[in-house]
C-alpha cells in the first residue's frame, strides 16, 4: 500500500504549522515552544485521516487477496492507456486467464490452498510484467493482463514464460496448476477495449476446449 495521502497531508501540515510558528514568533512575540502541544496533536490528526485515506483509496483499486489492481480499476483506466498508446503509435497486448479446475482445487485441498493458487499466480505476474504492464484480478479465478509494447508474437512468448513458472509452480505446491490464456493486440484486432477484452475472452475459452489439462502454451493459438 502507498503512502501518498498520510505522506503529502503530513508535510502540507507539518508546513503550515511551522508558518504560522514562525509568524507567531516574529509578529506576536510568541516563543518557539508556545504551540507544541495543539501542533502535535494537529499531525497525529492529518496522519490518521491520511491513513484513513490511503486505506480507501488502495481497497477501492486493488484486490485485497491478490493486491493486484481490481477490474473497477481497470475498466476507469483503459480510456486514457488506449488514448496515450494511440498517441505515441504504440501496440498493446491484453491477456486473458483462467485458472483450470480451480473449484477442485479449492473442493481438494480447501478455500485456504485455493487461495494461496491465487496469491501465487498474481506473485508471477509481479516477475513477469515490466515497469509499466498491469496485472488485475478479473473476477474469481480470471486475471487480466495488459502488456505495453507488446506485438502479436511477443504475446506468445509471454505465454510461455508463464507456463514455465506455472509448471514450477505445481511442483512447489504438489499439485497441478494449469492455465488457460487468451490474447487480443491493439491495434491489429481492435481499438475498443470491451471488444479488446471479448475478443481475448473468446480465445481463451476456445484455447480451453482445446487444451485442457495440457500447458498453458503450444505455440499455437
Amino acid at each position: 500500500m502507498k503512502y501518498t495521502g498520510r505522506l503529502l497531508g503530513t508535510i502540507i501540515t507539518f508546513l503550515v504549522i511551522l508558518m504560522i510558528r514562525i509568524y507567531a514568533y516574529l509578529y506576536l512575540d510568541y516563543s518557539w515552544m508556545n504551540l507544541p502541544i495543539p501542533g502535535i496533536i494537529v499531525l497525529g490528526v492529518v496522519y490518521w485521516s491520511g491513513k484513513k485515506y490511503d486505506e480507501a483509496k488502495f481497497f477501492s483499486e486493488k484486490d485485497e487477496l491478490t493486491g493486484l489492481y481490481n477490474r473497477r480499476f481497470i475498466q476507469k483506466s483503459m480510456p486514457m492507456i488506449l488514448q496515450n498508446t494511440k498517441k505515441i503509435h504504440n501496440c498493446l497486448g491484453i491477456v486473458l486467464i483462467d485458472c483450470n479446475d480451480f473449484k477442485v482445487i479449492n473442493d481438494t485441498y480447501g478455500h485456504a490452498k485455493g487461495d494461496l493458487v491465487l496469491q501465487k499466480i498474481a506473485e508471477t505476474f509481479n516477475v513477469l510484467l515490466e515497469t509499466n504492464d498491469i496485472a488485475a484480478r478479473w473476477g474469481g479465478d480470471e486475471f487480466l493482463v495488459i502488456l505495453h509494447r507488446a506485438k502479436f508474437d511477443a504475446l506468445y512468448v509471454w505465454k510461455e514464460k508463464l507456463a514455465e513458472h506455472m509448471s514450477d509452480l505445481s511442483s512447489q505446491l504438489g499439485f497441478s496448476i494449469t492455465l488457460s490464456v487468451g490474447v487480443s493486440s491493439y491495434p491489429q484486432e481492435g481499438s475498443e477495449f470491451e471488444y479488446l477484452v471479448s475478443t481475448a475472452d473468446k480465445d481463451m475459452y476456445a484455447y480451453k476446449e482445446r487444451h485442457k489439462g495440457k500447458k498453458v502454451y503450444n505455440g499455437q493459438r
